[in-house]
């Protein structure tokens, strides 16, 4: 056969097979139009808005820029209620600032306080949920609620700080979801110690525990998250007395705040009349309780030297009155 008697011989079994192909049903093959990727839907607050490209949406507040404190965790929303649990003990009030927000649900979404989508990821009016499993903070094995009184109002930032009295040991930090494996999200947890400092200017803290008239000076440190003036003096008492300059029309305690530590914020300061207090020869500690304005329950406790030198003149405050 010839060149061109082979041209047409294939020619005509190409078109047979595309017939056959045809009439079993068979389509060629085609170039398909790319389909949309399907899109989820923006939950408030997690992941910029559509078309934000360029421009802040706020969700950098989620997170502790640069957190400060005695002790730092991160605290995934996969680990459930085992949490994680702080290196270090803690006894009497710290201040905590929880940050971070995520799905403890599987679907709602959530931070320390609040849930704040539907399981679609809407947004709804936030709410704080009371039974045990909660979808929020624990700490210590159950929800923030037994150590956080008030709840802190919402804050779309999903920034909290509030103050709880610690009960002596490590603290756990968890989120109330027994199953944590459709989980995600993360609380960042900082833990900031409340210094009370007895006899401020003075190490150690000596007291001649025979001299009743003696003035014991005492004062309630700031720091970067914990303003010492948001207490409530005329709640504070210390090892049972309470601060003994009094204002003689209301006869309310006096309050004095002063910088003692000079490190730039106001502290508050007592004085207390050691015959009015607790504390005696074989005393190490003494411990102050009380109230911020918003009602927290504050107890902080630091070391005494109790000295038996027999009477004496009262001490001198090293801070004035």
């Amino acid at each position: 056969m010839t060149i061109r008697q082979y041209t047409v011989l294939a020619f005509l079994l190409g078109a047979a097979l595309l017939i056959s192909l045809v009439l079993a049903g068979v389509q060629p093959a085609t170039a398909q139009e790319p389909q949309p990727t399907p899109t989820a839907p923006r939950l408030p607050g997690v992941g910029p808005e559509p078309g934000a490209a360029g421009r802040s949406t706020g969700d950098s507040q989620q997170s502790l820029a640069s957190p400060t404190g005695d002790e730092i965790l991160t605290v995934p929303f996969q680990y459930g209620t085992v949490g994680v649990q702080t290196s270090q003990s803690y006894a009497g009030t710290v201040s905590i600032t929880v940050a971070g927000v995520g799905q403890a649900s599987g679907t709602e979404w959530s931070d320390a306080f609040y849930i704040y989508t539907d399981s679609f990821g809407n947004p709804v009016n936030p709410w704080h949920p009371t039974w045990f499993y909660n979808f929020t903070l624990w700490i210590n094995g159950g929800p923030a609620d037994s150590f956080v009184q008030p709840i802190p109002p919402y804050n779309d930032a999903h920034i909290y700080n509030f103050s709880i009295i610690a009960p002596g040991g490590p603290l756990t930090f968890a989120v109330g979801d027994v199953v944590g494996v459709d989980n995600s999200g993360a609380y960042t947890v900082a833990i900031t110690r409340i210094v009370l400092d007895i006899k401020p200017g003075s190490d150690p803290n000596s007291i001649n525990c025979n001299n009743e008239k003696g003035v014991i000076p005492l004062a309630i440190l700031s720091n970067e998250v914990f303003d010492a003036t948001t207490v409530d003096h005329t709640t504070v008492t210390f090892e049972g007395a309470s601060e003994m300059h009094v204002d003689k029309r209301s006869g309310e305690p006096r309050r004095h705040e002063e910088d003692v530590d000079y490190d730039g914020d106001m502290d508050l300061v007592f004085h207390f009349r050691l015959g009015d207090t607790n504390l005696t020869c074989d005393s190490e500690e003494g411990t102050l309780t009380g109230e911020t304005f918003d009602g927290q329950s504050i107890q902080i406790t630091d070391g005494v030297r109790m000295i038996d030198r027999g009477g004496g003149p009262p001490f001198e405050s090293p801070v004035a009155p």
